[in-house]
């Protein structure tokens, strides 16, 4: 693996790559991936997460999934990045984090938006459960485990 690619840029990447997922993957599945991709690495904080995408190249996406009732991120497609290029662009961006819905409208700054998320899953990450399956938070699903092992490969 690349060391100079961040660890959420292989899962996302491999994820979409054999659509293993349809809108995007959740914030504390993306923050708990590394106990799997990168075993030898700290679970970052929240806000390195976001500060990581913000400090990285490559654009990502963010909205909220209607089916799981969750903020999702992927990254960013084709489609929608020449769409934020034009006159008239529609999305709010929080440096290379591109709201795609409206559900982050009130969010005006990179710090609002770690104090909303941390609120939101604080109690998902202090506690491991980086998975939400049938409405409940949970550790990873065998599934999940095997998959997130693809990205070690």
């Amino acid at each position: 693996m690349n060391p100079d690619i961040p660890y959420w840029h292989k899962v996302l990447r491999h994820f979409d790559k054999h659509h293993y997922f349809n809108n995007g993957l959740t914030i504390p599945f993306l923050i708990g991936s590394r106990t799997i991709v990168e075993p030898q690495g700290d679970v970052i904080a929240l806000h390195e997460f976001i500060e990581g995408i913000n400090a990285s190249i490559t654009p990502i996406s963010i909205l909220k999934c209607q089916n799981i009732k969750e903020y999702v991120i992927n990254l960013l497609d084709h489609e929608t990045n020449s769409l934020r290029k034009g006159n008239g662009n529609p999305f709010l961006e929080i440096g290379n984090i591109i709201c795609i819905d409206l559900s982050l409208k009130d969010i005006i700054s990179q710090t609002d938006l770690i104090n909303m998320l941390t609120e939101l899953y604080h109690v998902q990450l202090k506690n491991g459960n980086y998975s939400k399956v049938r409405d409940k938070w949970i550790s990873f699903t065998p599934l999940e485990k095997e998959r997130l092992l693809e990205v070690r490969i």
